[in-house]
């Protein structure tokens, strides 16, 4: 609670903001950055583009959390480590030049969310 210890407010946390960069008890909430932004500091009252160079399993594991994937009806080896993510349910590849990458992701009716 904002107001235990005699706060008027709590800072925003990383990955989150609002345009004042806090919380107090009337003002709005923090909300978390879009997919592929980010806030990276405490208090922040924007967010900037993400411009971290991920990899595919990253940029997957991103769009898992970004579209609630533990509700997803049909999960089936997501976030699993020692599989490779041409397994992961929806995801296909293709093989160009030696280089296994993703090609395509099919996810219909599976309760996404984002």
């Amino acid at each position: 609670e904002v107001s235990k210890n005699g706060c008027d407010a709590i800072m925003c946390p990383s990955g989150t903001y609002n345009k004042f960069g806090r919380q107090t008890n009337e003002g709005p909430p923090c909300e978390p950055c879009p997919f592929t932004y980010t806030a990276p500091y405490l208090g922040s009252t924007s967010c900037t583009p993400d411009l971290t160079n991920y990899n595919e399993r990253e940029i997957l594991i991103k769009f898992y959390k970004a579209t609630d994937g533990q509700n997803w009806f049909d999960a089936d080896n997501w976030l699993e480590d020692d599989i490779s993510i041409c397994n992961w349910h929806g995801v296909f590849c293709e093989t160009l030049e030696g280089i296994k990458s993703v090609s395509e992701i099919h996810l219909p009716s599976n309760n996404l969310k984002g």
